[in-house]
């Protein structure tokens, strides 16, 4: 059935894409795995992930689809077993990860629907990924653009309860950002009336080559390693064949484990075939007895044409070491 759907979701992409030769087709296919897992004498397979991105744009319409699966091993209380299409947590892995649509009737709106729109400021380059309350966009929402560089947007959740004896209130959320060559600042409130949150974000982009990141994200519950109250910083730096990242995030509470994160990253251009990157990260807690996380992972990356294959070792330090192999060949179109 998945495989049917994607042969239609291509077919159509393609015939779209001939209709509307002056847009924008993309195809991305991640074929991954850590291959084996060592920790305390033991040793595991780490499983095999496949994740496939198709994203349409033209000068109306964008839509994105992404989807994934998996064959991973994991301990059922009678002994590991491997499984196709669950996880380590058991919970479902074969199906869409993400996707979207836009719709843009006229320059200055555009209607979304299951779609994400990070403020720049929002951004970490070495965990790549966004606060969660940077997203102005939401699950439903309507975006403004009545200056260049200004976006307003209004949205709600895509589950949602109306009525006297419902048991919640609707999901409703507010966002705007501006951004400009030089600086971008972002605002967005999510479900204002339950679990209210907010964020507060800017970048700056003024020098050639650097980008930096920052902000407040408050009642944040989104990917990044540290939640709720958060304070982050970014900084990427790119010049000919260098590039170096780092990332902060802290909520600064003293009574949890993983409310301090740092992260470094370095990468090397050798030739256009072979570039190595090394990146390290630490994870812990402000109380005098909390964990500690540390992993160091150097990467050799090997580019061909539509194909980029990379290779490595990850030590993760924590209760124990743990030593993975994660390796990953992508094809992009």
């Amino acid at each position: 059935m998945l495989k049917k759907m994607f042969s239609g979701i291509c077919l159509s992409a393609l015939i779209m894409g001939a209709a509307f030769a002056d847009e924008s087709f993309t195809f991305s296919n991640e074929l991954s795995s850590d291959i084996v897992s060592i920790s305390g004498g033991n040793a595991e397979f780490a499983g095999i992930n496949d994740e496939v991105s198709v994203e349409f744009k033209t000068e109306r319409f964008d839509a994105a689809i992404t989807a994934s699966m998996a064959l991973s091993s994991f301990d059922t209380g009678s002994g590991n077993a491997l499984y196709f299409g669950y996880n380590a947590d058991s919970a479902y892995a074969l199906g869409i990860e993400d996707w979207y649509i836009e719709f843009r009737p006229f320059d200055i709106l555009t209607f979304g629907i299951n779609d994400t729109i990070n403020t720049s400021g929002s951004y970490l380059p070495v965990a790549d990924a966004n606060a969660a309350n940077g997203n102005i966009g939401s699950e439903i929402a309507l975006v403004l653009r009545p200056v260049k560089g200004l976006r307003l947007s209004a949205g709600m959740g895509k589950v949602n309860y109306f009525g006297k004896n419902t048991p919640s209130k609707p999901v409703v959320n507010f966002g705007a950002d501006y951004e400009n060559e030089i600086f971008s600042a972002g605002l967005a409130f999510t479900d204002l009336a339950n679990d209210f949150g907010f964020g507060i974000f800017a970048s700056f982009t003024g020098l050639e080559g650097l980008s930096l990141t920052s902000g407040y994200s408050y009642n944040d519950k989104g990917d990044l390693p540290v939640t709720g109250n958060i304070f982050l910083f970014g900084a990427a730096y790119e010049k000919n064949a260098l590039s170096l990242a780092c990332d902060f995030a802290s909520n600064f509470a003293k009574d949890a484990s993983d409310n301090l994160y740092l992260a470094g990253t370095a990468a090397y251009q050798f030739t256009d075939l072979i570039a190595a990157a090394f990146t390290t990260s630490f994870v812990t807690g402000l109380a005098s007895d909390a964990s500690k996380v540390i992993t160091i992972e150097p990467d050799v990356i090997f580019t061909f044409g539509n194909n980029e294959v990379s290779a490595g070792i990850c030590f993760e330090i924590a209760d124990a070491l743990t030593v993975t192999l994660p390796v990953s060949w992508t094809y992009s179109l």
